[in-house]
């Protein structure tokens, strides 16, 4: 059997304690500081999500201290940011309403070679330092937002967006929507900024991400739509339908028979289901995929009604395929 290495050993009893449930002992609390003082960024990695998990809250100044120390030539102490990414990912699950360790790592970028080229690992840990200024409600929070939401990264700037949306604030619908009028290379980036301003503001937000419904960018288009099937708005399926009713294209009504489907309605489930019965063989089974959200008994019995009496192959093949595994036997 393959000796195994004082790192494995060391990373197995932090498994182990991990593992555990009740008190924590005084020994495994030792055990838990010296990883997260150690040099080795894994272990501390691994202590920090312990330290969480176990609300081990009188861990935080070792955990923070250990964030400092490596951000030090992080490139070399820490590989990937694992430490700094685990300890700021701990200090967001335990509620910390300290900013220093959120500020130090909204700015953070670290380079590593990677097959050839260079990548910078810090990503992820802008993101998750982005959400925590957020939730701390730091007073500078929208400004540092507004920096990383043109980020190089698109992850970064998707999380600079949904946390503007978190906020929730004037400043924050302001951002989103220019992040919006600018435009962004990435179409998640623009979806985060989407929810958030119909989330914020829904009334108000409702028309503006209406406007493009109408979009030439037919991804654009659709993740418009997404945006307000999914906002449970109570005006979302008018606005969608009178898009529907807009624009007779094929290509353009499948593309909105999911986001009918998301507003969850009586109405949603009556009109896809409809189409069902009466649309094109490929329209109708695209809203058999759509209507796979409905898995109620009585949505269920409706939307087989509509198959059944299509007499399709194809289309009972795609009924079976999304609908009947959700079905209670």
């Amino acid at each position: 059997m393959k000796k195994l290495s004082k790192f494995e050993i060391a990373y197995e009893s932090l498994s182990r304690i991990g593992a555990g449930s009740g008190d924590i002992s005084r020994e495994a609390k030792a055990e838990l500081t010296r990883s997260i003082n150690g040099s080795n960024s894994l272990l501390t990695a691994k202590a920090a999500e312990i330290a969480s998990n176990r609300n081990l809250h009188e861990m935080i100044p070792d955990m923070i201290s250990a964030f400092e120390r490596f951000m030090v030539d992080g490139a070399r102490t820490d590989k990937q940011c694992n430490a700094k990414i685990a300890i700021a990912k701990a200090l967001n699950e335990m509620e910390l309403t300290g900013d220093a360790v959120f500020l130090s790592g909204a700015y953070y970028t670290q380079i590593e070679p990677a097959f050839g080229t260079s990548v910078d690992t810090a990503a992820e840990l802008r993101c998750v330092c982005a959400y925590g200024l957020a939730r701390i409600e730091h007073p500078d929070a929208h400004y540092i937002l507004a920096d990383i939401l043109v980020d190089r990264e698109a992850r970064v700037r998707s999380a600079a967006a949904k946390a503007l949306g978190y906020i929730g604030s004037p400043q924050a619908e302001l951002l989103l929507r220019l992040k919006v009028l600018t435009g962004d290379s990435e179409l998640d980036v623009v979806a985060e900024c989407f929810a958030g301003l119909i989330t914020m503001a829904p009334d108000r937000s409702l028309d503006f991400v209406a406007r493009y419904l109408r979009s030439e960018d037919g991804s654009l288009s659709e993740c418009a739509a997404l945006a307000i099937g999914g906002s449970r708005n109570p005006k979302a399926y008018d606005t969608l339908r009178s898009f529907w009713d807009d624009d007779p294209s094929p290509l353009v009504r499948r593309r909105l028979l999911l986001p009918i489907a998301l507003v969850r309605s009586n109405e949603a489930l009556n009109f896809l289901t409809e189409i069902v019965r009466t649309s094109d063989i490929k329209t109708a089974t695209k809203a058999v995929s759509a209507l796979s959200l409905y898995v109620d008994d009585a949505s269920v019995s409706s939307i087989r009604d509509a198959v059944m009496a299509r007499g399709d192959a194809d289309l009972l093949r795609a009924f079976e395929a999304e609908i009947g595994p959700k079905i209670q036997t």
